[in-house]
């Protein structure tokens, strides 16, 4: 269930930047592919760091070209939270369940959800906006029902 929301996270975070910024859908799906592999148990840590490299290489690349300061900070703040989480993620048992994780990766995760959260907001409140505000709300919930998805897998 909590894959689910992730990729259905994923589609609407892209969605969000449609037509306008293609380039911000590399990141959100080197992030899936990435969170993918890692819960399928396919390359262990290997996986891990190899999917968070290519979070924070994809999101330079894609945030270099955006004019305006508020969807760069957003941009970045979706990757980082992805590469984190991306970090986090236990492996499948071959019970197709995750390894608990244990307390101290749920705390991290909430963390991360919360200065996420938090970073989002800030940018809203006091950065103006590049236009298609209703793009960008469903960008946003995409990017929360992703990180919200993720913090359950990890719960």
């Amino acid at each position: 269930m909590s894959m689910t929301i992730c990729v259905l996270g994923t589609v609407l975070a892209m969605a969000g930047h449609f037509p306008h910024r293609p380039r911000l859908w590399v990141p959100h799906l080197i992030g899936l592919v990435a969170m993918v592999a890692v819960a399928l148990g396919r390359g262990g840590d290997l996986t891990r760091w190899t999917g968070a490299a290519a979070l924070a290489l994809a999101a330079a690349v894609a945030v270099a070209g955006l004019p305006v300061l508020r969807d760069r900070l957003e941009a970045t703040l979706d990757a980082a939270a992805m590469a984190l989480f991306v970090l986090m993620m236990p492996p499948m048992t071959a019970g197709h369940h995750h390894a608990a994780p244990g307390g101290p990766t749920l705390i991290a995760a909430v963390a991360v959800l919360a200065v996420w959260t938090a970073g989002r907001v800030g940018t809203a409140r006091f950065l103006p906006a590049s236009g298609a505000g209703s793009l960008r709300r469903v960008n946003t919930a995409g990017s929360a029902a992703m990180f919200a998805g993720m913090t359950l897998m990890l719960a």
